[in-house]
């Protein structure tokens, strides 16, 4: 793996993005016209704004819920106009909605006419993933494949319930007891990954509470929104139905603290970590990861646990799901947590990317920013010859509800 090409690939996206950005400057001749009560919160002011349609989807792709804005307001009577930084409430059909800070509604109470600009601002991600390719390790990645060990099995177990052969297969290779390369589940839309994941993490609890195991999961998906999912249809009613009340296996949802909360379910809510006197999202202390064994986060977020100086291998497993909808520095962001004895497992869908990266690949050359590069890498080697430092799984193509 050449560290110097993903630091050129996160720089070329970088510049990308702001041109994207750039185009995505928002005129208006008076800001007061565009203006109306919160809808969430009464107290607050939302500025309403159209998109131009041609733009539209550029901005699907880059604005996003709880990104910031730059209203440029020309105050009457001054010479140089005024900054003002706003939230991104939600995109909606030809519009965007920011919330105003309270400097800006005290502007919005004048009754003179507001010219105004908005451009939206390129929230830097990115030294994360520069820092996440500084430190990863190849010797953690792609270590040799152990020779000669048996799969065990739980006896435990109803998965095979739930699970076909084929996510069984792959069920087995993520709880084996001598983590060996990463695993990768490979499979199109429909095919079962995220279900064969949440029902390895709850066999890796119900290990726990028949033996000595003690394990210790992360689970980082691309979005949001598929963080949310393992939390409320899958965790949270394995908890609740199974009656297991020991705290320590409570899952930990860690949120960018800059998300809004209005926008997470009360079955997920009660799951994150939360800041009392802000209200806002918090991000994890060492105490908050010592008495949970499950952390759910996003990618990106799971830098904050970087942050923490926590030992290589404090997770025993790590699992990425949405792996090919992501950059490849992305993903690499959670395995810098991995120690030689932890279990990793990518899941996606390698012939299907998101439609930014899809874009962007386009406009800088073709380099690989996704999971492709990594069934390469895993399938034929990091040397380019055909050896044992791979386990691709290939679940049914066929559709699961």
């Amino acid at each position: 793996m050449n560290f110097m090409v993903l630091h050129e690939d996160l720089f070329i996206v970088a510049f990308l993005l702001a041109l994207f950005f750039s185009r995505l400057t928002i005129h208006c001749t008076d800001l007061l016209h565009c203006t109306q009560q919160c809808a969430s919160d009464p107290s607050q002011v939302t500025l309403v704004l159209p998109v131009q349609e041609d733009l539209m989807d550029d901005a699907s792709l880059l604005i996003s819920r709880g990104g910031y804005a730059l209203v440029r307001v020309q105050l009457h009577g001054m010479s140089n106009p005024v900054l003002y930084e706003v939230v991104v409430e939600s995109l909606r059909k030809n519009r965007v909605l920011l919330r105003a800070s309270s400097e800006l509604q005290k502007v919005l109470k004048s009754k003179r006419p507001l010219p105004a600009s908005v451009c939206f601002r390129f929230i830097d991600t990115y030294q994360h993933m520069h820092w996440a390719v500084e430190n990863i390790s190849l010797d953690i990645v792609y270590p040799a494949a152990p020779q000669g060990v048996n799969e065990q099995w739980s006896n435990y177990s109803d998965c095979n319930k739930v699970l076909n052969k084929s996510q069984t297969y792959a069920l087995k290779q993520m709880l084996s007891p001598h983590p060996g390369p990463p695993l990768l589940i490979l499979g199109p839309f429909g095919t079962g990954k995220t279900r064969t994941i949440a029902e390895a993490i709850k066999e890796l609890i119900s290990i726990q509470l028949h033996s000595q195991a003690d394990y210790r999961i992360l689970l980082c998906t691309h979005s949001n929104s598929a963080a949310d999912h393992y939390i409320k249809n899958h965790l949270h009613p394995f908890l609740t139905e199974s009656k297991i009340s020991a705290s320590r296996f409570k899952p930990v949802r860690i949120c960018w603290e800059n998300r809004f909360v209005s926008t997470v379910s009360d079955v997920v809510l009660q799951y994150c970590l939360l800041d009392l006197n802000t209200g806002k999202f918090a991000m994890p202390s060492h105490e908050v990861l010592m008495n949970h064994q499950i952390v759910v986060t996003t990618l990106v977020t799971a830098a904050s646990l970087a942050k923490l100086d926590l030992p290589p291998g404090f997770f025993t497993h790590i699992f990425i799901d949405e792996a090919a909808q992501a950059m490849e520095a992305e993903t690499i962001i959670p395995l810098c947590l991995a120690g030689h004895n932890s279990q990793i497992v990518l899941a996606g869908d390698h012939l299907q990317v998101c439609k930014i990266i899809d874009q962007l690949e386009g406009l800088s050359g073709g380099g690989d920013y996704h999971m492709e590069r990594m069934v390469v890498l895993l399938w034929h080697g990091v040397d380019g010859s055909k050896g044992s430092n791979h386990r691709p799984t290939f679940p049914d193509t066929d559709r699961t509800s």
